[in-house]
């Protein structure tokens, strides 16, 4: 199972890759097209549009030719869009490349913690989604490497066509997955929904006893618009719509958008320090993320969340307040490592637990969607705040957010670790699920 969830992980890789690489190739970017506050903004933010109407599209996509086939078509998308951004030879051909890529990391995001979940048994399903998210940050890292490798050469167009090589190993590793059983028995082929699950599973009779399982979800009726909105689905459709803003208007990705930026804002004039500090921001962001995996099916998808919003709070608080360099770098990199540990693992592998299986498809995406639209807004807006209030402020503001988030999961977050999805599916229904969190993972019948 760790085979399958490495190789539909490097959708992941690609994703963090394509969204950090501009924090790098930005800066040369600039200098090549003559680019100002505004269009800035705009090579960097196009990535998300596409990445917003990729998200909002890809359920129909993902439903209709199945989760195996959508992660084949993506790898296609990006191969194809990344050759487009590395050889463009004006700006709008980059944009357009950008817009292409961003379309690719819609659907990526949205069908590889949904695939990954669902052919994952329920003791291992944190940690095997989580690989996913690693995939991200090791991503986002590898970008900021080749960054700060390609940076002297000021060679923009490698750093951006470098994305191509792990495209083609995921078009060839396409043909080692098998489908989702879960999306096979919605199509009506038990047989090789079965022959599935006795791949995946320890024994025949696991694979069995699932088997079954799903067979009676499947029972409900199927996913439609009108299902959607149904008010018992009020909850968890607002769980994630709202977890999906917080991971984006907390901050993070500003800076890992525009990290150089930044730094040169605090101070830090030299090109140099700015990609080996933006470097050591995407090796926090890694490091955190793997030690989530390791804990999250032991501690708890909500513990780690409330500590990690916590911490992140505390951290954008003293970010706004500092001036000395030392501590602004304190700051900003321990305001990484909780989001890395909390929100930024925990809210990919919250949504694709949290939904029925009959509506999984559309809430997923709706979530991705709110995502992306919450993203584009704060990078949209990211550089103008910063121009017209000073990054202190503008952090200060990150940290009133951050706030708000933490108390809205304290409320509303259920614990979800230990659960199978069939069984989170029944639970999650329940009036008082909410006052019932801190007594989940001390349940001696979690998941029989």
């Amino acid at each position: 199972m760790r085979k399958i969830a490495s190789i539909a992980a490097l959708a992941g890789l690609l994703f963090g890759f394509d969204t950090g690489i501009i924090s790098g190739a930005i800066v040369f970017i600039q200098d090549s097209f003559y680019l100002n506050t505004w269009m800035t903004e705009v090579v960097v933010s196009i990535v998300l549009l596409g990445a917003l109407i990729g998200a909002l599209f890809s359920s129909k996509l993902v439903n209709q030719i199945g989760r195996r086939s959508a992660i084949g078509i993506n790898a296609l998308i990006f191969m194809m869009s990344t050759l487009c951004c590395a050889f463009a030879p004006t700006l709008m051909f980059l944009l357009i490349g950008r817009f292409a890529v961003g379309l690719a990391i819609g659907v990526a995001c949205y069908v590889v913690p949904l695939y990954i979940s669902e052919l994952s048994p329920a003791r291992f399903r944190g940690g095997l989604v989580a690989i996913n998210t690693i995939a991200v940050t090791g991503g986002i890292l590898i970008s900021y490497i080749t960054s700060c490798f390609l940076s002297p050469s000021e060679d923009w167009r490698w750093m951006l066509g470098i994305g191509f090589f792990p495209a083609a190993a995921l078009l060839i590793g396409i043909r080692y997955l098998p489908e989702s059983p879960r999306w096979l028995i919605k199509k009506g082929d038990f047989a090789k929904a079965s022959a599935v699950l006795k791949q995946i599973r320890q024994s025949p009779k696991e694979a069995e006893q699932e088997f079954q399982m799903i067979k009676e979800a499947i029972k409900e009726p199927q996913h439609n618009w009108r299902e959607l909105f149904q008010p018992k689905h009020k909850k968890v459709l607002i769980i994630g719509v709202v977890l999906a803003a917080i991971q984006q208007v907390t901050g993070i990705n500003t800076i890992l958008y525009y990290a150089p930026l930044i730094f040169h804002r605090f101070g830090f004039q030299s090109t140099s320090a700015q990609m080996l500090l933006t470097t050591a921001v995407g090796l926090i962001n890694f490091l955190l993320t793997i030690v989530v995996m390791l804990r999250v099916d032991k501690v708890g998808r909500r513990n780690l969340l409330l500590i990690g919003l916590a911490g992140m709070t505390v951290s954008l608080f003293l970010l706004g307040i500092g001036h000395n360099p030392i501590l602004v770098l304190a700051s900003l990199f321990t305001f990484v490592a909780f989001y890395a540990s909390s929100i930024g693992s925990i809210f990919w592998i919250v949504i694709a637990e949290i939904y029925p299986l009959n509506i999984r498809g559309l809430a997923m995406g709706i979530a991705s969607g709110a995502n992306w639209g919450s993203n584009l807004l704060m990078s949209l807006t990211f550089l103008s705040l910063l121009n017209a209030i000073g990054p202190n402020y503008t952090f200060l503001c990150y940290s009133f957010l951050s706030l708000l988030s933490f108390l809205f999961c304290y409320k509303w977050l259920p614990e979800t670790a230990r659960y199978s999805l069939e069984d989170l599916e029944r639970g999650l229904h329940r009036p008082d699920l909410a006052q019932q969190t801190h007594r989940l993972l001390s349940d001696t019948e979690l998941s029989k």
